[in-house]
């Protein structure tokens, strides 16, 4: 059981990276590439605000979106929000998760920033139980982590009595066929320490590995699970499908009070 680090004391603000630059291969057969993955809309309402929603502006300093592919659409839409902090845009010169964060940090401010995937939903998320876990221990960085099926199109964790990620496993083989097994896995919001810069690993590869493997090994990252979040990657047809269909149970749901 990962342990509960969660503290009750004045938390400093962080500053938000929202990675919305990639291209949502995967996705295009849905978008047709007509507009990027993170303003596809879901339920009514853009994937990216989902990950927004959850925010709280008393403690975010700055909102900095790491924009790519599509980015003139994303600027667009960002820049009618009237986000309640300041808003920054940053270009990737690299690919990958470790490209979009190393061009991200030239805009972080604070000492402590998150990093949050666009294209997940994470009903039920408390930002500020997992800033305040954050803030409360030791590490270089705390990831959000909840349980989920379909472990297969996740990366599952392991952790130790103090909530140290002692191991992780992308995209586990052992699952491929296996839709029922729960375990606790990455939500796509981690926090992170200003120094992990120096953590940051060109040798394993581009994607989240690059920023997480390194800092597991060492023992620098903890987990905060939240068994209450409903956790969705939306990547493929099915994954929006299983959702839509959440999504739209809690519409019925909220109807009929």
């Amino acid at each position: 059981m990962v342990k509960s680090l969660w503290i009750d004391k004045a938390m400093k603000k962080v500053d938000v990276i929202l990675l919305c630059g990639g291209k949502g291969s995967r996705f295009q057969t849905i978008t047709q590439d007509l507009v990027p993955k993170s303003l596809y809309k879901v339920n009514g309402k853009e994937l990216i605000r989902y990950s927004i929603e959850p925010l709280d502006f008393n403690n975010v300093g700055r909102l900095i979106f790491a924009v790519d592919h599509h980015a003139e659409a994303l600027k667009t839409w960002v820049n009618k929000q009237n986000f309640p902090c300041p808003v920054f845009f940053s270009y990737q010169t690299e690919p990958g998760v470790r490209g979009a964060v190393t061009a991200a940090l030239a805009h972080v401010a604070a000492d402590d920033f998150a990093v949050c995937n666009t294209d997940e939903i994470r009903i039920g998320m408390s930002f500020n139980h997992a800033l305040a876990a954050h803030q409360g221990n030791d590490g270089l960085a705390t990831m959000v982590t909840a349980p989920s099926s379909h472990l297969f199109y996740h990366r599952h964790i392991t952790t130790d009595a103090q909530g140290h990620i002692t191991d992780t496993v992308l995209n586990d083989p052992a699952y491929q066929h296996d839709t029922a097994t729960v375990r606790n896995v990455n939500i796509g919001f981690i926090f992170f320490r200003k120094t992990v810069v120096d953590w940051l690993d060109d040798t394993r590869g581009t994607d989240g590995s690059s920023v997480i493997d390194p800092l597991v090994e060492h023992g620098h990252m903890y987990a905060v699970h939240d068994p209450t979040i409903h956790y969705f990657n939306v990547g493929t047809r099915d994954e929006l499908t299983d959702a839509m269909a959440y999504l739209q149970l809690q519409n019925a749901r909220q109807l009929t009070r």
